[in-house]
């Protein structure tokens, strides 16, 4: 359990420090679980800084469309609320922030886009579109309202067999329509399934979609995704 939650640490994921103080109380694992929490805050402490200065403020443009609130962020990504000014509605804009030497892939990766934002099911979220503007790769898709996978089962607690059973379904669904267009996720996880307002579930962040060909991936054979949800044959 605490070898879990120091990865959970690592990966920057959201843990519930109080409930897990009242459950290590019995333990003799209390101050192990104050320097986990420790790290735990340095960390986003450090993250936030590093970040601050590359979040877009309210009202700029990014191609076409205006900035509106920066509402997430990954290791990898920024996530606004945003409006289309060509079609006068709202979508969620992940800007991919690219490392040195993977600039000359930004043109690969933004075709990548243009296939995903061709994928249709109803619990894949809708990508409409994909360009590079200012050295970053953005994907903009619709805005889904709701909570996470792991928002949820952090607040409720496991799922219920059914309930589980269901959702598995849904999500195998939409991996299902993914692979049809040639196309692989890599970072299916708790943190990217939504489960909208009215009980839809839906897979997003498909910024590290990649070909299921490997032949066919710029740059050959990479390793994308997030070390404690990869399979094994990739680690």
């Amino acid at each position: 359990r605490l070898e879990s939650m120091g990865l959970h640490v690592s990966d920057g994921a959201h843990l519930d420090w109080e409930a897990l103080a009242k459950a290590s109380a019995d333990e003799g694992d209390e101050e192990l679980i104050r320097n986990l929490r420790s790290l735990s805050e340095i960390g986003a402490f450090f993250r936030e800084r590093h970040h601050e200065a590359d979040v877009l403020s309210h009202g700029r443009r990014w191609g076409h469309l205006e900035i509106l609130e920066h509402v997430g962020r990954g290791s990898y990504a920024d996530v606004y609320r945003a409006r289309d000014t060509q079609l006068n509605r709202a979508v969620a804009l992940k800007l991919v922030r690219v490392a040195p030497g993977v600039q000359e892939r930004l043109p690969s990766i933004g075709l990548e886009g243009e296939r995903l934002a061709r994928v249709r099911h109803p619990h894949l979220v809708v990508i409409h579109g994909a360009a590079v503007h200012e050295g970053a790769l953005g994907l903009w898709m619709e805005f889904v309202e709701g909570v996470t996978l792991q928002d949820l089962v952090s607040r409720q607690g496991p799922l219920g067999a059914r309930e589980a059973v269901l959702l598995g379904t849904d999500l195998c669904g939409a991996l299902a329509a993914l692979h049809g267009t040639g196309l692989m996720h890599r970072d299916v996880k708790a943190q990217n399934v939504m489960r909208e307002k009215g009980g839809r579930t839906v897979l997003m962040d498909l910024g590290a979609g990649a070909d299921l060909d490997p032949a066919a991936r710029a740059g050959g054979e990479d390793v994308s995704g997030t070390p404690l949800y990869m399979a094994p044959e990739v680690l």
